[in-house]
């Protein structure tokens, strides 16, 4: 086994971001994350080091001391908006090698509003969309019709999402998820049609120079009533006693045909490249009953918890944890030594 550099194990600390008020469940995940991380350093016999961050000011001092080589970056959020991004530049600038996306990646695929703009203008398909600032309401008319997902434009993990249907015409609904999102999150909030009755994760991975999509999953919404919108809302991904959670296992590999699915692999490569991606990223698909399809988001620095679909496509694809985390700070050390580790 090839010697690895030392690493600083870097993360946020849960509660430090306005999200924690109202997601405690998904704010506490990365802690898993950090443990899953951790062991596998200890399975690999590398030099390791953990610190939590609250907010972007502390990360200095750590890193100004940091022996470690290389950082892998764990933060996910931080008090005050969009912090969390300046992380990889931090890293950058006191010469240490930072695994995942870097701050120009993380600053973009952080708001997905942005992100839909770029994708839009390299050809990708995604849902058109609203977007109410703060303390704005949308002009009349402007909302789509029928079933409308409403989220913070800037959190990850299905965090203050909302599925409302319009009532012939009438926008009460929608209004008020759009100022509950102001008033929790402090963001603006993205409305988007409902569209779609299947949903995909394409798990990308970067060894060296090569790209590939690992297994593929996909969430089973067998188990809902058929007016049930089939989606992944908060209640699906972290309240375990809900009738969302206990129903949307996912399918590692899915069961797409061979046709489908090498058009949803040259969709995820192309929206790895046009945000920037690197090391790692999960590119989030919504598929009609037709096979039409949208690129929902990109999430650059995804969820690595071992019980997560990130991970599970690791070992289904034959990547055991151990060897993801290597590839990670093989790839980061690398750049490091290339002088591109920004």
């Amino acid at each position: 086994m090839k010697k690895l550099p030392s690493v600083l194990v870097l993360h946020n600390i849960p509660g430090a971001a306005v999200t924690s008020r109202s997601c405690a469940e998904s704010d506490a995940d990365v802690m898993d994350q950090v443990e899953c991380v951790a062991e596998a350093l200890v399975k690999l016999g590398v030099r390791h080091r953990v610190a939590g961050v609250r907010r972007l000011r502390d990360i200095p001092p750590i890193l100004a001391g940091a022996r470690e080589t290389v950082v892998f970056n764990l933060v996910e959020c931080l008090a005050g908006p969009d912090q969390a991004a300046c992380v990889p530049a931090l890293c950058a600038a006191h010469g240490k090698g930072c695994t995942g996306g870097d701050t120009p990646c993380l600053d973009l695929t952080l708001d997905k509003w942005r992100t839909k703009a770029v994708l839009r203008s390299a050809g990708l398909p995604v849902l058109d969309d609203v977007l109410v600032p703060v303390g704005q309401t949308p002009a009349p008319g402007t909302l789509p019709q029928g079933t409308l997902v409403i989220k913070p434009v800037a959190t990850d993990g299905s965090e203050g999402l909302h599925v409302v249907r319009m009532n012939n015409g009438h926008a009460a609904l929608a209004l008020k998820a759009i100022r509950t999102i102001h008033r929790e999150f402090n963001q603006a909030a993205l409305v988007e049609q409902y569209f779609g009755c299947r949903e995909i994760m394409m798990p990308v991975l970067q060894d060296g120079r090569d790209l590939a999509v690992l297994a593929i999953g996909e969430t089973d919404f067998g188990e809902f009533p058929v007016a049930r919108p089939r989606i992944v809302d908060y209640k699906a991904k972290w309240l375990e006693d809900s009738f969302e959670y206990r129903n949307t296992a996912t399918i590692i590999p899915a069961p797409l045909d061979s046709g489908l699915r090498e058009r949803f692999v040259r969709a995820a490569f192309a929206a790895w490249r046009v945000t920037g991606c690197r090391d790692y990223a999960r590119v989030d698909i919504r598929c009609d009953a037709h096979e039409n399809f949208v690129i929902l988001e990109v999430n650059s620095n995804p969820d690595v918890a071992d019980d997560g679909g990130y991970a599970v496509s690791c070992v289904k694809s034959g990547i055991p944890f151990t060897r993801f985390a290597e590839i990670l700070i093989t790839n980061a050390a690398a750049r490091l030594r290339a002088g591109c580790h920004a």
